[in-house]
């Protein structure tokens, strides 16, 4: 995570997590950067007897199921949900991500077919509002994914659709996850630093 390594340095100085506005200890924050690390890093299946797209396909839902993951745990940092992170954080660009995965699906059939399979009526009218526009929180869609992939029902050709379609919106979704994340944290720990700062309260932390 961006931010992270100050965030170590701080530590350092004595500081701690709480004091830095965080609801969660050092420990933990440290085990979240590393679950973040792993979701970064992660690259590509290596399975046999696929077509291309299709493996590139799974390689894509494999890679939300990492980085949603991570960020579960992520806004436990924050003591934040999923579902309110539009507004709790609204520096990011939702509107224009949301319309940029809507687009992905002109068929309907990825939305379809994760409406479909939603087991808790709660998650299936976000995800529903997310499609219509009423909201445009991409986590939503993130965690719908998460939750179809993980219990097994979710394919590259769900649907009857086209791979093509679930690796463009995994790669927007995993951007979007990995970019907040990294900005947040940063942002939080800057804030925390140049606080101290002006107090003369610490030293200079290398970014």
């Amino acid at each position: 995570m961006q931010g992270f390594k100050k965030f170590q340095e701080l530590l350092k100085l004595n500081y701690s997590a709480s004091q830095m506005g965080f609801h969660v200890g050092a420990a933990e924050i440290n085990r979240i950067s590393a679950r973040v690390k792993l979701a970064m890093s992660f690259k590509k299946l290596e399975i046999e007897g696929y077509a291309q797209g299709t493996a590139d396909a799974y390689s894509s839902l494999f890679k939300i199921f990492l980085m949603y993951s991570a960020f579960e745990q992520f806004l436990k940092i924050y003591a934040a949900n999923f579902y309110d992170i539009d507004q709790q954080f609204p520096s990011h660009q939702y509107i224009e991500i949301s319309n940029a995965i809507r687009s992905k699906d002109n068929s309907g059939k990825f939305f379809e077919f994760l409406f479909k399979h939603l087991d808790r009526q709660q998650i299936k009218s976000r995800v529903s509002n997310f499609q219509s526009g009423v909201s445009s929180n991409p986590a939503v869609l993130a965690a719908a994914i998460r939750h179809v992939f993980a219990h097994g029902k979710l394919t590259p050709n769900a649907n009857k659709g086209n791979p093509k379609v679930t690796i463009a919106i995994c790669t927007i979704l995993s951007d979007f996850l990995l970019n907040f994340m990294d900005a947040e944290f940063e942002k939080s720990v800057n804030s925390f630093y140049e606080a101290q700062e002006e107090r003369g309260l610490t030293r200079r932390v290398r970014s």
